[in-house]
């Protein structure tokens, strides 16, 4: 009952196009701006030293993110058909086995990335999604829903 869940739900998309995410980028912006002005009041009035590093950590990303704030390339696409990356042809699913999030805690405990792991052509495939505009339930979700209409046709 549940796999034909998967399969007849209609509400799912035919085809899912995936971005960055553009509101996490803003507020890393953000959040990197606020940093910058720490970092000119610890040059100014504590330690011109320390505020330079706090200056060049915030201005690397305040580029970065804003960088990201204007991609609008498709990092993603999910089908029936299979799954696509970046551009790169659609790996069908009948060469994908596996497919699953996988959550890889940092060693430092400062940040954790979330993969979508795959198999395919007898090699593990990792595509980091903190970035992208999709909760890992969602996507997660979508991956069953694709898998079971691909097997259905």
């Amino acid at each position: 009952m549940l796999e034909s869940l998967f399969v007849e739900n209609k509400k799912a998309p035919i085809k899912t196009v995936i971005y960055y995410s553009k509101s996490s980028s803003l507020f890393n912006v953000i959040f990197s701006i606020l940093f910058l002005i720490f970092g000119i009041y610890v040059f100014f009035y504590l330690n011109y030293l320390i505020g330079i590093g706090f200056i060049a950590i915030s201005v690397y990303g305040i580029r970065n993110n804003y960088k990201l704030t204007k991609d609008n390339s498709v990092q993603l696409i999910l089908s029936k058909e299979g799954i696509g990356y970046k551009g790169a042809r659609i790996k069908k699913w009948s060469e994908i086995k596996n497919e699953n999030i996988i959550f890889e805690p940092s060693s430092t405990g400062r940040k954790s990335q979330y993969y979508l792991s795959y198999d395919h052509r007898n090699r593990n495939e990792k595509i980091l999604i903190n970035e992208l505009d999709i909760s890992t339930q969602r996507l997660s979700y979508l991956l069953k829903i694709y898998r079971k209409r691909s097997e259905k046709n």
